[in-house]
């Protein structure tokens, strides 16, 4: 009885308190929130549980008075909640709600006190940097150095001397986690080393900071194209596309994705309009490239002469997969007519085990007519039945096995096609999309010391 008294009381100190917090996908969480270490508690008016990480909450709007909670109580949530903001302008409004709340209370006087300094940070032009409130002064030597920082960061991935680089990151994300440079050059050196996601995270983080750098939208349409995640990759490409048309290395890249998208994917809208906006953008890049002699072939550039070996090439190797064709299409056909054969086995087959109750049937006897089965369900032995649940039963392994040779030989036929392809002397298209590196981090330009005259 004491548990349920405590958890009705709980229910009704959520429903008369209500805070919301508004995490950075426009998700809200409402109920009644505390902090539990890095991250933030919200339970709901049925008591729900809700877990929400400090770092994701981008704006915590805290609910009036609860019934039976302390001034003293408020004040130190108050105090939690704010740590998580980065607007002064939005801290200094929570704390004039619960001054104005409790004008009279000890816990105002306090909060008199809190807003005073909160004030003069905002009087200041502080800024927050992690869980850091920085000068002006102090914010533009940290920019300054970051910019240092990266600039040294890069020249090492660039020497191959990735573990130095690592460890350098580590100690620039430490003093800056929202650094969008150290963020950038941990993608790039994530993805060298195999590790997709963790890259994919990194570079989507800089996205968030900087939603329209070109390098970042290009490296994460290669990272989702490695993930096999197509249509998503490209409209990462055509963000990059639209602020930076008719480049080579995007064009090259989203030639390659969209090669490599499935058949049953190509009609989706993403993919046809990013195929629009490439074929649009792709043909004033050829006419750029034809003055220089270059000629586009797949995802990369050849030379005339080059082009007109390699067409002579395609049309030997075409003749050659119009054969291939021809056997696929019949091995097609023929699992076509495996998978009627076996659908029809499985119903015969079923349709005796219903029957006869064939699921419980003994080792075959000899009968009269040859080989057949005691059916221990009715105590007969029926030959006649037996042999022609045999025979159908035999029907269906032949097809199964029939279409698993078929099946080999259509996945060989691919390979032998593709490796048609390998024949020529460049390949069109080599599976590969690039990254842009540490050319392409966001540095950041050093703020002035002092803000610019009214």
């Amino acid at each position: 009885m004491r548990r349920l008294a405590f958890v009705f009381g709980l229910i009704l100190a959520v429903s008369l308190r209500a805070d919301t917090l508004v995490l950075d996908d426009g998700t809200r969480v409402e109920g009644k929130a505390h902090k539990d270490g890095e991250q933030w508690v919200v339970i709901d008016a049925s008591g729900h549980e809700t877990d929400v990480p400090a770092e994701r909450i981008v704006e915590f709007d805290i609910g009036g008075p609860a019934s039976g909670e302390s001034a003293d109580d408020r004040l130190a949530s108050l105090r939690d909640s704010v740590k998580g903001l980065s607007d002064l302008p939005t801290i200094i409004d929570r704390y004039n709600a619960f001054i104005n709340s409790s004008p009279d209370s000890d816990a105002a006087k306090q909060a008199q006190g809190d807003l005073a300094q909160w004030q003069a940070k905002l009087d200041g032009h502080y800024v927050k940097v992690g869980d850091r409130w920085l000068t002006p002064a102090e914010h533009a030597a940290l920019v300054a150095g970051e910019a240092d920082a990266a600039n040294r960061i890069g020249l090492l991935i660039e020497s191959d001397q990735y573990q130095d680089a690592s460890d350098a990151l580590t100690q620039a994300l430490a003093a800056d986690p929202q650094d969008p440079a150290a963020l950038y050059l941990h993608g790039v050196v994530l993805a060298d080393q195999g590790q997709t996601l963790a890259a994919r995270e990194e570079f989507q983080k800089v996205a968030k900071i900087i939603p329209h750098h070109v390098p970042t939208l290009n490296n994460l349409g290669v990272l989702f194209s490695k993930q096999q995640a197509y249509p998503i990759a490209l409209a990462s490409y055509m963000a990059a596309m639209k602020l930076r048309p008719d480049d080579l290395l995007i064009l090259n890249n989203v030639a390659e994705a969209l090669h490599a998208v499935p058949t049953e994917q190509q009609q989706s809208p993403v993919v046809v309009d990013a195929t629009k906006m490439f074929q649009e953008q792709d043909k004033r890049l050829q006419q750029e490239q034809a003055e220089k002699g270059l000629y586009r072939w797949g995802a990369t550039w050849v030379s005339k002469q080059q082009l007109d070996d390699l067409q002579a090439q395609q049309q030997q190797i075409e003749g050659q997969m119009a054969l291939l064709q021809s056997d696929y299409q019949n091995t097609i056909s023929q699992i076509n007519s495996d998978n009627m054969a076996i659908t029809e086995d499985q119903q015969n087959v079923q349709a005796y085990q219903q029957q006869y109750s064939f699921s419980t049937m003994s080792p075959p006897v000899r009968g009269r007519g040859g080989f057949g089965y005691t059916n221990s369900s009715f105590g007969i032995n029926n030959s006649y039945t037996g042999q022609n649940y045999a025979s159908n039963q035999a029907d269906l392994n032949r097809a199964t096995a029939d279409k698993q040779t078929q099946m080999q030989h259509l996945a060989d036929l691919r390979t032998r096609a593709a490796q048609l392809q390998q024949t020529l002397s460049v390949p069109p298209f080599s599976g590969l999309q690039h990254l842009i590196g540490p050319e392409g981090t966001p540095i950041q330009t050093a703020p002035a010391t002092q803000p610019a005259a009214p």
